[in-house]
């Protein structure tokens, strides 16, 4: 069995990649189709962003699935 990487290449030039990059450490909603997380932005790779959750642990979001960003703090 192996691991498809269809939509998650390289996201740096992309508009989603540049917003998030300015908001690391602020209170970010991040929505796909399948899921809503809400918490501190830590961090912003190539494919995916890191949010901490308010119990401490840490949820990993691919950015080519990404719907909506908010950032209710701002």
């Amino acid at each position: 069995m192996g691991v498809e990487f269809n939509n998650m290449a390289a996201q740096s030039g992309t508009a989603i990649y540049k917003l998030l990059l300015n908001h690391i450490g602020d209170t970010t909603v991040l929505s796909t189709a399948a899921v809503v997380v809400t918490g501190i932005l830590e961090a912003v790779q190539q494919s995916y962003a890191t949010i901490r959750k308010a119990d401490g642990d840490a949820e990993y979001v691919v950015l080519s699935y990404v719907e909506s960003v908010s950032f209710p703090s701002a």
